[in-house]
Parts: C-alpha cells; sequence; structure tokens
C-alpha cells in the first residue's frame, strides 16, 4: 500500500520505528538500516518494471482495427519473440506491420487462433515500445469478446542479456454491424456516386435516375448474414461445393425514390487479398485459399432463402434476370483483378454476397508399370499379374515419394496455447528472489541482535 508520495507504508513505519530506537544499540540501529535501504531499492524496481502489454479493443461487427502490441517501460531493448492468441470464431490476423522495432518476421494462423512475431532492435529501444501493430478483423458476432493472451518466449536488450517483465492481456470485443446513411439529390439521368461508404464497407455505389429527388441511401455491412436477414453463403443456400464466401455482406437500400423512377444503380465491392487468403499465409494461391478469377457477386432471394448468381462470370448465365420474382435485372458488369474489384449494374439494389471457388488440391498421378514393351515407345500395361515366387507377407506396391511441403510454422513452443495458461517465468523468479534477500537479511538482523544482546549481558 502507497502513501500520497507513492512510498510504501511498511516502509515508513521502519524509519518511524528506527527514529525511536533511543535504546537500542548501534549494531541493530545498523542492520536495521541496512534491510530499510535494500526494500527502498528493490521494491520500486519491481513496481515499475518492464510490461509487455496488449490493450482492450472494440471494433463494429464486419470492421478491421490496428492494435500495438507494446513492450512498456523498458530499457535498451534489443529485440524478442512474441505471440499472440485469439478465438478465430470471433476475431482473425490480417497482417502484422512495423512498429518501433525492425519486423523481422511473422506468421499467422487463422485456423488455431495464433500470430507470431520476432523483431530485433540494433540500436536499442527504451520508453514505452510498439513491438508491432496487429491488424484484427471482426468475424464472430455482435457482444462476442476474444481474449488477446500474450506469450513471451524471448525479450532480451542489445547485449541479449534476458529482460524481465510483466504480462497484461487484452481482449477483443465486436460492437455492432456498420451502417452509413447518405443523403443525396438525384439530377434527371445523371450519374451519382456515393463513395462515403468505402472505407467502412469496402463497397461502393452509384445510382442514375429519370427525376430529381432527394434519396437516402442506407448500406449496411456485416459478417454475419443474419444480420442482415439473410442465410450464410453455403452449400446449403445456393452455393456450389467448392463455392465459399468471402463473409462480407452487405445491403443497400434506398428511399426518397420509387424503382420505377431510377434508370440504374450500380454496386462496386472491392477485396484484398487477405480475404482470400485462408491459411494466413500472406498469399492466395495455396488450395483452400479463394481463386481471384472465380470471384461473382451473389443475391440473396428472401422468398426462397437462397442465393443466385448475378456476375461477372460465366456462372451467371450472361446477364440474369431476376425481376419476375421481385430481383435485380443484370444491365452490365465487369471484373478488375488489378485495382481488385467487382462492379454490377442493375435496376435496383437488394442484399449481396462475394463468392468465389476454394483452389483445389493438387492430383498426384497413379505410377503406370511398365516392363519396357517391344522398344515401341509406349508402356506396356499388365493385363494379369506376373507369375512370383510366393512370399510369407506379401511386399507393398511402393509409392512414389513425393517432395516434402513447407508450411511455415511458429516456434516449437506451441503458439495457440492462451499464456494464461503458462505462469510468466519471470514474474516468479522476481518473487524469488527478493523473498531470498529479506530472508537473508532477517538472518543477519536477528544474528547481529543476538550478537549485541550476548556482549552487553557479559559487560
Amino acid at each position: 500500500m502507497l502513501n500520497s508520495d507513492g512510498i510504501p507504508h511498511s516502509l515508513l513505519w521502519g524509519f518511524l520505528f528506527f527514529k525511536n530506537m533511543d535504546k537500542t544499540t548501534t549494531g541493530t540501529k545498523l542492520a536495521c538500516m541496512t534491510l530499510l535501504i535494500i526494500l527502498l531499492l528493490i521494491l520500486p524496481a519491481s513496481a515499475q518494471g518492464t510490461i509487455v502489454s496488449i490493450a482492450n479493443v472494440e471494433a463494429e461487427y464486419g470492421s478491421s482495427i490496428t492494435v500495438p502490441l507494446m513492450i512498456n517501460n523498458v530499457t535498451n531493448l534489443g529485440g524478442g519473440e512474441v505471440s499472440v492468441t485469439y478465438d478465430p470464431l470471433i476475431v482473425h490476423v490480417t497482417s502484422v506491420t512495423k512498429g518501433d522495432m525492425n519486423l523481422g518476421a511473422y506468421n499467422i494462423n487463422n485456423a488455431s487462433g495464433w500470430v507470431y512475431i520476432n523483431t530485433l532492435s540494433a540500436s536499442g529501444q527504451s520508453g514505452d515500445v510498439a513491438f508491432a501493430y496487429i491488424h484484427l478483423v471482426a468475424v464472430g458476432n455482435v457482444a462476442d469478446v476474444s481474449p488477446l493472451n500474450i506469450t513471451v518466449y524471448d525479450l532480451f536488450d542489445t547485449t541479449y542479456k534476458d529482460i524481465q517483465h510483466t504480462i497484461t492481456n487484452g481482449t477483443f470485443t465486436i460492437t455492432s454491424a456498420i451502417t452509413v446513411v447518405v443523403n443525396k439529390t438525384t439530377v434527371p439521368n445523371q450519374t451519382i456516386e456515393i463513395d462515403e461508404a468505402k472505407n467502412a464497407t469496402n463497397t461502393v455505389i452509384e445510382l442514375n435516375a429519370a427525376i430529381a429527388a432527394n434519396v437516402t441511401v442506407t448500406i449496411k455491412a456485416n459478417t454475419n448474414a443474419s444480420a442482415l436477414n439473410a442465410k450464410p453463403a453455403t452449400s446449403s443456400y445456393g452455393l456450389a461445393q467448392n463455392q465459399h464466401s468471402l463473409e462480407k455482406y452487405i445491403d443497400v437500400n434506398v428511399t426518397g425514390i420509387d424503382n420505377v423512377n431510377l434508370t440504374f444503380v450500380s454496386l462496386t465491392l472491392y477485396y484484398t487479398t487477405a480475404d482470400l487468403d485462408r491459411n494466413g499465409d500472406g498469399d492466395a494461391d495455396d488450395p483452400g485459399d479463394l481463386n481471384e478469377t472465380t470471384l461473382i457477386i451473389y443475391w440473396f432471394y428472401p422468398n426462397e432463402t437462397w442465393w443466385m448468381p448475378l456476375g461477372p462470370g460465366p456462372d451467371a448465365n450472361g446477364k440474369p434476370d431476376y425481376t419476375d420474382i421481385g430481383g435485380p435485372k443484370v444491365i452490365d458488369d465487369e471484373r478488375n483483378t488489378t485495382e481488385k474489384y467487382l462492379k454490377v449494374t442493375l435496376n435496383h439494389f437488394s442484399t449481396f454476397a462475394m463468392v468465389a471457388e476454394a483452389i483445389p488440391a493438387p492430383v498426384t498421378p497413379t505410377p503406370i508399370p511398365s516392363n519396357g514393351g517391344d522398344g515401341g515407345g509406349g508402356p506396356f500395361l499388365f493385363t494379369s499379374s506376373p507369375t512370383l515366387t510366393p512370399s510369407a507377407t506379401p511386399t507393398p506396391t511402393e509409392s512414389p515419394t513425393l517432395a516434402p511441403t513447407f508450411t511455415p510454422s511458429a516456434p516449437s513452443t506451441p503458439a495457440q496455447t492462451p499464456s494464461s495458461a503458462i505462469p510468466p517465468p519471470t514474474t516468479i523468479e522476481q518473487k524469488q528472489i527478493l523473498m531470498l534477500i529479506i530472508g537473508l537479511m532477517a538472518v543477519s538482523i536477528m544474528a547481529i541482535i543476538i550478537y549485541t544482546t550476548f556482549k552487553l549481558r557479559k559487560k
């Protein structure tokens, strides 16, 4: 417990006790003063030590946020290896970027829910240091909370001496869906672009009306289809078995003008490599990642709880027309893999999702045995097994040895183990050292008191 000046009450009581020790021997006074000085040197250092921390952060439903991984109150930080674990059903890590340290390497595993980071600084960093910046995206539901638990594998200064530290974990909370409302005035037969929602929803809207009108465009974005009164875009609701949603649903509603007076509207949906990258290795060219060239916009048909293709691409069968069931009619479509967007021009808005096919795993060809034939060039196929001398144990046909596929991974210590299950070793060591010093001093004081008392009695 501290007083208003930040001094422990126990030490103040010690000084008062020492002041009133008029009849106490000089040796006893000296021993007590030595103990108090040592405690003054130790306690502030342990109370103000280095802290590895990550903040409690909130993000709107379906949005992204960046949080720094901090090393607070550090001196001459040279580098370290740290991981953060999280609930992959609630939050994903999209990338890691440089803070105050030089970013050595990082590895993301959104399937298991961990990110591993190591950094270096030859010159050393002191004070409150941003170890790295972690970019998070909400993938769960409103009010979901994920722990952000830190595990420190190594933390050292520029002489490679271990830095004693404590850990402060954080949380990630999903607050609400993203909703952007824009008011516009239409000009007859003039296209109006609405890009106010681009940063929040990765969406740009255009609309062209036959009359002048004051319109309100409401754009809702969500990673959960049910929040937009839709079903998830899966094979259970209209997608092919190999198709997968980017888990970004958009609902656009225009009020102030009816569909008859809308000449056309357009919806441009932007995406990133991280949206297509399903194993977290920073690219989108591995089996299981989503194939960019197969991206297509789907429309949700609420009456039948079914997703239906709009375009672009052959899956949309040219330019589909769903007006007979209350859906949109496709006037035009566009794919741009350089600027990374899909665009459809329609007669009215609705609820939409982006979908793509997963990259299939490579097929390993089955080897065909050959006896060399008659030299004609083609392999000879056995129509029956050749006569062999039977053995006690049949030897299976040897499969061709394939080169192993290297997958980057975190260090041998499982990064997915929450740090709450691992006691911080440095904190335990600090307490042990402090208790050892206090114990030794207590023994010394008792020895001095006994010795002084014995000398006084002899006199």
